[in-house]
């Protein structure tokens, strides 16, 4: 969430922190595997901070992946780096997306094969698997004491049950280094449905993140594009759970019922974007 009270030393010292934990987890869990395949992208708040500090990203053919095919390339401003740059926090997990190459490397680990102890060494060379965590204590001080938000036990969260994610992702680059991430784009729809799914708790929190993320990718991408690939993720969240076929329209009736008597400007916002979003889906389905 974006946190107005910290200071710019704090916030620089954030978004380089950000930088090098990122390049420690893709040095330490290559993000491209030896047939020069993609084995999994970063996502998450992680993802904003990173790209508030380049000045352009390129979009890979998500119809390839794994396969690395370059598409498209976007510029990002200096005027859009420093909204970006204004959501910058500490995380509390690491978020990312496995692919099928990565899914399969995972699989050829021969269990049977190995006693306990050697299985363990083998699979410590991938990242934690969904629900798992890694220690904070293997990462430098200045990262540990900076960056997270301790967890319980002093680990690290890692998060790769991203179902309803419509693979679609963009290689950044610092100097030498090339980092995988979600297709901005795509993160957007992500977010509004994080904070359909948290609301109304840290509802003030949640609907400035919002304010802060729609006029900053909307430099980025028309409001078509925005709303357009948003629809689709919630489609796509909603066929990823069956056994709830009106998740989605109650999340809707619930933010628009905590959103009913608030006037100001960052409830309008999101109050705003919610509607377009409806009034889209009575184009295309019934999805509210």
């Amino acid at each position: 969430m974006v946190n107005s009270t910290v200071s710019l030393e704090q916030r620089t010292k954030l978004l380089q922190d950000a930088k090098d934990f990122a390049n420690y987890v893709t040095t330490k869990y290559p993000q491209v595997n030896e047939k020069g395949e993609l084995n999994y992208y970063l996502s998450g708040s992680l993802l904003v901070m990173l790209l508030s500090q380049i000045n352009e990203f390129e979009v890979l053919d998500s119809s390839k992946i794994p396969k690395i095919k370059i598409i498209q390339k976007k510029e990002i401003k200096p005027e859009l780096s420093d909204k970006l740059k204004s959501f910058a926090r500490k995380i509390g997990d690491l978020d990312y997306i496995e692919t099928s190459a990565y899914k399969q490397l995972k699989s050829e680990i021969p269990d049977e094969l190995f006693d306990n102890e050697r299985y363990l060494k083998e699979k410590r060379k991938f990242l934690p698997f969904g629900g798992e965590s890694f220690s904070l204590e293997e990462l430098p001080v200045s990262l540990r004491e900076n960056l997270f938000v301790s967890g319980k036990d002093n680990q690290i969260f890692c998060d790769s049950a991203k179902e309803y994610d419509k693979m679609e992702v963009a290689k950044i680059n610092f100097g030498d280094k090339d980092c995988f991430i979600t297709n901005p784009l795509n993160f957007f729809g992500c977010k509004f449905l994080s904070i359909l799914q948290k609301l109304p708790k840290k509802a003030e929190s949640l609907k400035r993140d919002f304010s802060v993320l729609l006029p900053a990718f909307s430099e980025l991408y028309s409001e078509q594009e925005l709303i357009n690939s948003t629809y689709i993720l919630l489609k796509n969240f909603q066929k990823a759970k069956p056994e709830e076929p009106n998740l989605i329209k109650d999340y809707f009736k619930k933010v628009e019922n905590n959103l009913l008597f608030n006037f100001d400007s960052n409830s309008r916002n999101l109050k705003s974007f919610l509607i377009k979003v409806k009034n889209y889906d009575l184009v295309k389905n019934n999805l509210s």
